[in-house]
């Protein structure tokens, strides 16, 4: 018998009756990312979702680290999925290849600051 895989971060079981709700945050700079969190947590999602891709500073490592943190700070008990949405996903154009993308998502995946990273199944097979 094959056993479900459950997810619990940060104390929030995905799926059963309740849906479960996901905001994504799609702005470009730091400023107007923390205005977005701010106005969206008196509404209860369950989870955000960061689509760096659309972040002006997405080059910067540093930059989305340091944005990173205080969105952590931000969102309290949230639970972060961090994506680079691909142009073919109907991401943004981004001044990095897919490699440095992957590097982008090592680095933060080392600061344990989000609970997921969202990578493309239709990626570069070495890069997973």
């Amino acid at each position: 018998m094959k056993h479900p895989l459950m997810l619990d971060p940060r104390g929030r079981k995905p799926g059963g009756d309740t849906p479960r709700i996901c905001t994504p945050l799609v702005c470009r700079t730091r400023e107007r990312l923390l205005a977005e969190v701010a106005s969206i947590l008196p509404k209860s999602p369950d989870l955000l979702e960061w689509r760096v891709d659309h972040f002006g500073a997405i080059a910067n490592t540093a930059a989305v680290i340091e944005t990173l943190r205080e969105l952590r700070t931000a969102a309290g008990g949230l639970p972060i999925i961090f994506t680079c949405r691909a142009r073919n996903e109907g991401g943004h154009r981004i001044p990095m290849g897919e490699a440095q993308v992957v590097e982008l998502y090592e680095a933060v995946a080392e600061t344990r600051l989000v609970e997921f990273i969202d990578f493309e199944l239709d990626s570069d097979p070495d890069l997973v």
